[in-house]
């Protein structure tokens, strides 16, 4: 019995939305306290580019939707540019991955950690510059290293999660 194309990529959606919500409960209980590097962990960027690379870009656009609404529960800074910024990442993963890449390892970490890169020096530009008690450059560049490292160790397992949800026919991705 063949399984409609929709209804599979609907299913691995919903699995997908349900390891986002699994780890944003981890990383917001545990990960709070657990700061290797002096950087919080953070798997959920991770994710969505990961779908991106492994599914394609369309999921990667819906689980980087899924991701930013993660961040805005959570009430993280602006509302509504998360969900924006993760859909970005992951759609551009899909179409990295597709055109120029690869759907492999590799490409998820180096568009992981070019997302988390610029995420934290859009996050300098436009609300840490403007704090005169955290304007210190030192002090950020080391944050941004600790959380860039962190990014480096946390892709392979992100890589493999979504590999298990998308299956053995996610080389046929869209």
């Amino acid at each position: 019995m063949a399984m409609n194309k929709n209804l599979a990529f609907i299913l691995r959606m919903i699995a997908c939305g349900v390891l986002v919500a699994v780890c944003f409960v981890l990383q917001t209980s545990a990960g709070t306290h657990f700061t290797p590097f002096g950087a919080h962990i953070d798997l959920l960027p991770a994710i969505a580019v990961c779908a991106g690379v492994i599914m394609g870009p369309s999921a990667g656009m819906v689980v980087g939707i899924l991701v930013g609404i993660a961040y805005d529960v959570a009430g993280v800074q602006v509302e509504g540019l998360y969900p924006i910024y993760y859909m970005l990442c992951g759609t551009t993963a899909g179409v990295v991955a597709r055109y120029a890449l690869g759907r492999t390892l590799s490409t998820a970490a180096l568009v992981s950690l070019c997302s988390v890169g610029v995420l934290s020096i859009l996050r300098y530009l436009f609300y840490f510059h403007f704090d005169t008690a955290t304007a210190s450059y030192i002090y950020y560049i080391r944050g941004i290293t600790a959380q860039l490292l962190l990014m480096a160790l946390l892709v392979p397992a992100a890589y493999l999660l979504v590999r298990l949800i998308a299956g053995k026919r996610s080389r046929q991705a869209e």
